[in-house]
């Protein structure tokens, strides 16, 4: 009885394993085949703004249909981004409203993605997701992080910037990484120690503290 119950228990596990392999393929084909949704699976979050919205009519003999866009402004590290993502529909979008933003901090300007029926975030959910310079200053706590890499690139305005890669440990030694995009390397190269700022109760919301917010 033991030994079938144990050969019933190896065979739920292979099936498992199975079922994990199978849906981490089919995940990754997805990410292939659509951009927005390997950034809505890999990246992270932040408050975004609609600014814009848009529709194309498509008439047909045989039927007609909409298109559907909205355009969204976020900001990291200081600067402002804006894109254009088609959605499902503008029901439920206005101007101005918070939603959330999926982005990939290793690129710049960051490829982002937004849901495909944005939903507006209540004024909690903005509280929580912002993490502005202002807001790292007056909340967030400090830590010493070690420069793991660095990225050079040539944005679309002619501007050089440089993509730091760093590691940092909270009060609980858990290890949390990120990348920002600075203008000046001020001497760092990999290896160096800087210092960053991040909120205790949302450590993945961190900062360089040489990044300064330019206001644009």
């Amino acid at each position: 009885m033991d030994t079938h119950r144990t050969k019933h228990e190896i065979m739920i596990e292979r099936q498992r394993r199975i079922l994990t392999v199978l849906m981490n393929l089919g995940r990754e084909i997805r990410w292939l085949v659509s951009r927005d949704a390997r950034v809505r699976g890999k990246g992270r979050t932040t408050v975004g703004w609609i600014i814009g919205m848009a529709s194309k009519h498509h008439p047909s003999d045989s039927r007609s249909w909409d298109t559907y866009f909205i355009e969204y402004e976020f900001r990291i590290d200081g600067r402002r981004h804006t894109r254009e993502q088609k959605v499902k529909d503008h029901f439920g979008c206005r101007r101005d409203m918070p939603i959330l933003v999926h982005y990939l901090p290793e690129h710049f300007p960051p490829k982002s993605a937004i849901a495909g029926k944005p939903v507006e975030l209540t004024k909690r959910e903005v509280a929580s997701e912002e993490a502005s310079h202002a807001i790292l200053l007056a909340d967030g706590e400090r830590a010493t992080a070690v420069v793991l890499g660095i990225k050079r690139q040539c944005s679309n305005d002619g501007q050089t910037r440089f993509g730091i890669t760093y590691e940092f440990a909270d009060a609980d030694g858990t290890s949390w990484g990120n990348t920002s995009w600075i203008d000046d390397l001020a001497g760092l190269t990999a290896g160096s120690q800087v210092s960053v700022l991040f909120l205790p109760e949302r450590p993945e919301k961190n900062q360089p503290e040489l990044v300064v917010e330019d206001g644009t």
